[in-house]
């Protein structure tokens, strides 16, 4: 049987007996009032009876009319008294019907003895009375110690009732005291049978298993909501200790695979130590060698200018004096001379130009990107006046950095627009945007593009994707930019299409590195 239906029917036969006592109970009160009640109108009759008496007594010994009048006064209200008692047991009810008797007989003989006594005229005492008035006072004698044994007897019955009803009661409350004390004790036996014994089984069984005793299993009892959770512990308890046992597998693996992997990571360590090791001396000497190029080239820059020089001056005198003078296979050399030392002239700029971004920088400062472009245009007048270029720009921003490698930058970007120009006027946007932590300038223009392919090429050192005979210069601008990018923490990229013009981007951040 389930735990709670065994406890609703012993609730229910608690409540049904309790019921059935109460009722019992609340009978037997009912009787017990009843009794005391009838007990008191007994007394009360009584009462009545004996004044009656006292009357009747003071009327017969004395004659007073005014006695009389009380007498006979006295005799209706009792009658009435007597008319409305009712009783409860066969003997009260005899009894009662006795003393109505004896109570009308003796009003009838009162009636009588008063009528002898107005018939002869006198109500003196009773012993100088008639002797059918002495018969008839006589009588009312032997009926009214009648009525008193009556009475006797229902007061003895009264009070009987009273006494065994109130005794029944006592028994009945004693009986109901027992019956709830075994109902209360079996309640809590089987509250402490069912319940509570085997909730202490299963919180031992929960601390053992919380110790780590994942074996131990309680005791599953009968078929009842305890048994079905002791049932579900030992579930539980057998799903832990396969869970627990795959959890120890899991953990024995990962610390196998910990142990390897701190393994792989010593070794890697150690790699990587190498490999920084051989990576610096790489870089130390990768310095080395730059700064000793930026010197080679400074120096062999530097040093080609004067000779080189000397040679153009020659070449140019030797081409003023002897033009025309010679044949035309002679002016040609000439000419191929002076073109070849202008070139190898412009070259060594461009070069020198170059390994001077770094060498010459100025200190980073406030710029106004604004101020630098309009130096840059004012360098380029005359260009962009004969190219009948339009260049045109919005609001650039402040930025930290070298202010004259920021106005060569955006000079060599439009001068780069202007030179690859497509057959309309030129015509260069430069804008900015902020992106982050980071500006974004832009120079656009409409000139001949080119692929994309070449985007990284066309930033490298003496790289063209035209040749001299369409579009003069060394090839060096755009490294020169990308150089002075770099140096200011920014990148440079292009985009373009063939026919429709290139978009130059550089980025410089919103707030200059401090480098020199």
């Amino acid at each position: 049987m389930k735990l709670r239906t065994l406890l609703l029917t012993e609730i229910v036969v608690f409540v049904i007996i309790a019921l059935a006592i109460g009722a019992v109970l609340l009978s037997t009160s009912f009787s017990v009032n009843s009794a005391v009640t009838d007990s008191r109108k007994v007394d009360t009759l009584q009462a009545d009876f004996y004044q009656l008496s006292i009357l009747r007594s003071n009327y017969l010994l004395y004659g007073e009319a005014r006695a009389r009048d009380l007498w006979v006064a006295k005799q209706v209200s009792t009658k009435k008294t007597v008319d409305s008692m009712k009783m409860t047991t066969t003997d009260e009810k005899q009894n009662l019907s006795l003393l109505r008797e004896l109570n009308n007989g003796i009003r009838s003989t009162t009636s009588r003895l008063l009528a002898l006594q107005a018939a002869q005229g006198t109500t003196t005492a009773i012993e100088t009375a008639s002797p059918d008035v002495k018969a008839a006072v006589a009588d009312v004698l032997q009926r009214n110690a009648q009525i008193n044994t009556v009475l006797d007897a229902i007061t003895a019955t009264t009070a009987a009732r009273v006494k065994a009803l109130q005794s029944r009661s006592t028994w009945l409350v004693g009986i109901f005291v027992v019956l709830a004390a075994g109902l209360v004790l079996a309640f809590g036996f089987t509250v402490l049978r069912s319940v509570f014994n085997p909730v202490s089984e299963l919180q031992a069984g929960a601390t053992r298993i919380g110790a780590g005793d994942l074996e131990f299993r309680v005791p599953e009892g009968g078929h009842n909501e305890v048994g079905d959770l002791a049932r579900t512990f030992n579930k539980m308890a057998d799903d832990l200790e396969v869970s627990y046992g795959e959890l120890q597998r899991e953990i024995e693996v990962r610390r196998q695979a910990e142990e390897e992997l701190r393994a792989h990571r010593d070794r890697l360590e150690v790699l990587v130590f190498e490999r920084t090791q051989d990576l610096q001396s790489t870089m130390e000497e990768l310095g080395r060698s730059n700064a000793e190029l930026e010197q080679f080239a400074y120096v062999a820059s530097h040093d080609l200018q004067e000779p080189l020089r000397m040679i153009g001056s020659y070449v140019q005198l030797l081409e003023k004096r002897y033009k025309g003078r010679l044949d035309d296979e002679a002016d040609e050399f000439i000419e191929y001379a002076v073109d070849g030392a202008r070139r190898m002239q412009d070259l060594i700029n461009d070069l020198l130009a170059f390994s001077r971004v770094e060498r010459r920088g100025r200190p980073f400062a406030d710029v106004d990107m604004n101020e630098a472009l309009a130096g840059a245009m004012m360098n380029l007048q005359i260009l962009v006046e004969s190219s009948g270029a339009v260049v045109t720009h919005g609001d650039l921003p402040e930025v930290t950095g070298d202010r004259v490698q920021l106005e060569q930058l955006l000079q060599n970007l439009i001068i780069n627009a202007i030179k690859f120009r497509g057959p309309d006027d030129p015509r260069v946007s430069v804008t900015s945007r902020r992106e982050g932590d980071k500006w974004v300038f832009s120079v656009a223009d409409n000139g001949i593009g080119f692929n994309e392919v070449y985007c990284d090429r066309i930033f490298q050192i003496f790289q063209r994707l035209q040749s001299r005979e369409e579009f003069e210069g060394t090839g060096i601008g755009l490294a020169i930019a990308t150089r002075i990018v770099e140096r200011h923490g920014g990148k440079i990229w292009a985009e373009s299409e063939e026919g429709k013009g290139s978009t130059f981007f550089f980025t410089l951040p919103v707030q200059g590195r401090t480098r020199t």
